[in-house]
């Protein structure tokens, strides 16, 4: 969240408070749904890799990536993949 708030050069406190009144979700479900979403979009490219995607959104690696994006579709990204390529 800091690193977000310094971006905006606003504090923590002004950021979440404001992201809470107008979207009616903390500032950490923005910031992951988003997360998300980018990674849904670049998983749809059969051309990048896993690793790729998981540097291109400045996860640690592809271990920390794998278990975010699982928590929060229930599909781990290979299996988000093949789904994708099924429909």
């Amino acid at each position: 969240m800091k690193f977000y708030a310094n971006i905006l050069n606003v504090s923590t406190g002004h950021l979440t408070k404001t992201v809470k009144r107008i979207t009616e979700i903390t500032a950490k479900q923005c910031i992951e749904n988003a997360i998300i979403l980018e990674a849904k979009i670049l998983l749809q490219n059969d051309d990048l890799t896993i690793l790729y995607i998981s540097e291109e959104l400045k996860f640690a690696n592809t271990s920390f990536f794998s278990t975010f994006f699982k928590k929060h579709t229930s599909l781990s990204p290979s299996e988000y993949r093949l789904r994708l390529n099924f429909n």
